[in-house]
């Protein structure tokens, strides 16, 4: 399976150079209210609907995005980690004035850009990044998720694995 170095999107979030000098004077933190049952429901109510098989829960995919998540909520960065194989959605937000469920329904909301074309033509804009986040949701050949979520002061990031990747270029997201 071949991925380019585009096959996942990003969340348009820059960190500031100032956050970024305040992140490193603190430790990340695993979230405590970080529901992880929650988020492999929500993935797999959205699987179900579109004929999806369900996702199973991965530790090793969990203890890969808590220390991705955990660096990044440290750093003050926004990037996905490079040399990585597997899928990864990432979200951020600030300040505790989102809902537990906001990663997902931001992920979620890229469904309406969504086409299932053949990989990158998979959005009605033309970009792919428009529609890629929703696309590793619903990916048919993905099989395992990990996600996990840190803090520092009041930035919470999001990290999501997913085994194997989608986003492959020249397949569909569904059948």
């Amino acid at each position: 399976m071949h991925r380019t170095a585009a096959s996942l999107a990003v969340l348009a979030l820059i960190a500031t150079p100032a956050l970024a000098r305040h992140a490193r004077q603190h430790t990340a933190t695993p979230h405590p209210a970080f529901d992880m049952q929650r988020a492999l429901k929500l993935h797999n109510d959205l699987r179900s609907s579109l004929g999806v098989p369900a996702l199973s829960w991965s530790e090793a995919l969990t203890q890969d995005a808590q220390n991705w998540a955990n660096q990044l909520a440290k750093s003050g960065s926004f990037d996905h980690a490079a040399n990585n194989d597997d899928g990864e959605n990432l979200w951020t937000g600030w300040g505790g004035t989102f809902s537990q469920d906001s990663y997902f329904k931001s992920w979620l909301g890229e469904r309406t850009a969504f086409i299932n074309g053949v990989f990158p033509n998979i959005s009605r804009s033309g970009n792919w990044a428009d529609a890629g986040h929703y696309s590793q949701l619903i990916w048919r050949d993905t099989k395992e998720l990990g996600c996990a979520a840190a803090y520092v002061g009041n930035r919470t990031v999001i990290v999501c694995r997913y085994r194997p990747a989608g986003n492959v270029e020249g397949e569909k997201a569904l059948p």
